[in-house]
């Protein structure tokens, strides 16, 4: 079988090219040819399809909004990008006629591709399966989240309150234009050409079918990982440090983490533990945020930013500690890190929302707290490190779990019956 694989990035930056390429990486050794269709960046990995990559919104070496020019050519393609581009769709129709894959596997496309790539795939009768990564096909904030907090205003519908809040880039003017592309995206039937949608939670499917979307069109398939690379350690757990692993941006709740590390030091004098924190962000002005409430509470030996670490030091850290810690304040869409950590039988204390609240089991795989309540998130540390032998059996419910539910046999299995389902 050929798949056209379809991403806006083509090299990691966050958990869905993680994802992509690990992907990749698998179906290749199981004889699936993969044709994968991105946007040209400097920081690309080596592809024999390149030359079918559509040029970026600005130059080669700005991947993210923020760094792009101010320039009529900028603003001019940001807005094809959004709503309609004919230069996608010509770029996808070539390689499908030049390629001839068999169906097309689509990851995030929205604002970088627009939905010209349905188009141009449809053009070519391929069936489509397009993967939810976030919430941005109900969301205009791509989150559900608004001023911290959780916000499924617009999923049924109604774009206006995105409007109203400012949720695009704080602007009611970009809010407005984001808001009237998807409703032109909505009028043209462009989401009418995916055939089906891959959920990788049951809380992810329930949001689609809220928005309206048949449960005909939705499979819920969970996100694999490499259990060869990420499992348990003949080390010793460190009994006394903790570990974040992802992207240091506002909806991750990172300052929640610190203020926990606080009252664990400061008022539950418990000494030596210590959070070790990996990951960037985009964000600089939270990123500097987040040292300067290190800084100001005197917790340098309690937190350590390590910044962004080579990959292959990843599965050292989650095996090694004694808690995974995951402080969002959104929804999440199962991140990599909780099934990483599974695999490598760490135990993972989550905010109790969204996907988290559903695939962690507390007192089974882990432990719950209330989204953005640092106090609560205190409250479950103090109880992990007073009860190293509960800690223990989670650790092994992890494991199991991983195996069981979280390899790549089982995602594959499950993604390639939803395939012959179209081809």
């Amino acid at each position: 079988m050929k798949v056209l694989l379809s991403h806006y990035r083509y090299f990691v930056s966050s958990g869905p090219e993680r994802y992509m390429f690990n992907l990749i990486k698998h179906m290749d050794q199981g004889g699936i040819d993969i044709l994968p269709f991105s946007v040209t960046y400097d920081q690309n990995q080596p592809s024999q399809y390149r030359q079918y990559f559509v040029p970026p919104i600005g130059r080669t070496d700005q991947v993210y909004f923020h760094e792009h020019e101010r320039s009529l050519r900028t603003f001019s393609r940001t807005l094809s990008r959004l709503i309609f581009s004919r230069e996608v769709e010509k770029a996808v129709s070539r390689m499908i006629e030049e390629t001839k894959p068999d169906i097309a596997y689509i990851l995030c496309y929205l604002r970088k591709l627009s939905p010209s790539l349905l188009k141009g795939i449809k053009k070519h009768n391929l069936p489509i399966v397009a993967r939810l990564s976030d919430f941005g096909m109900v969301c205009p904030q791509q989150h559900c989240l608004r001023s911290g907090k959780p916000c499924t205003l617009c999923v049924e519908g109604n774009l206006l309150p995105s409007i109203r809040h400012r949720c695009v880039k704080g602007s009611h003017l970009a809010s407005a234009v984001d808001a009237m592309a998807t409703w032109y995206h909505r009028f043209k039937r462009y989401f009418e050409l995916i055939d089906c949608f891959i959920a990788t939670n049951p809380f992810m499917a329930e949001i689609m079918v809220r928005a309206g979307y048949p449960d005909s069109r939705i499979e819920c398939i969970p996100t694999f990982t490499d259990t060869e690379a990420f499992k348990p350690t003949h080390a010793e757990k460190n009994g006394k440090q903790l570990v974040y692993i992802g992207r240091l941006d506002p909806p991750k709740g990172l300052e929640v983490l610190i203020e926990a590390m606080g009252i664990l030091k400061n008022e539950r004098k418990i000494d030596g533990l210590k959070a070790v924190v990996i990951g960037a962000g985009h964000d600089q002005d939270y990123v500097s945020r987040l040292h300067r409430q290190i800084q100001t509470n005197n917790l340098e030996r309690y937190v350590d930013m390590k910044g962004k670490m080579p990959p292959d030091t990843i599965a050292d850290y989650l095996g090694s500690a004694y808690m995974t810690v995951i402080p969002s304040i959104w929804y999440e869409n199962l991140p990599n890190t909780l099934i990483e950590s599974y695999a490598c039988g760490t135990p993972v204390v989550a905010s109790k929302i969204g996907s988290l609240a559903m695939v962690v089991e507390e007192n089974q795989t882990g432990l719950l707290f209330e989204p953005g309540n640092a106090n609560d998130l205190a409250d479950k540390l103090c109880f992990a490190m007073e009860h190293p032998s509960r800690i223990h059996e989670y650790a092994l419910n992890c494991y199991q779990k991983a195996t069981n539910e979280f390899s790549y046999q089982a995602h594959i299995d499950l993604l390639m019956k939803t395939f012959e389902r179209f081809v």
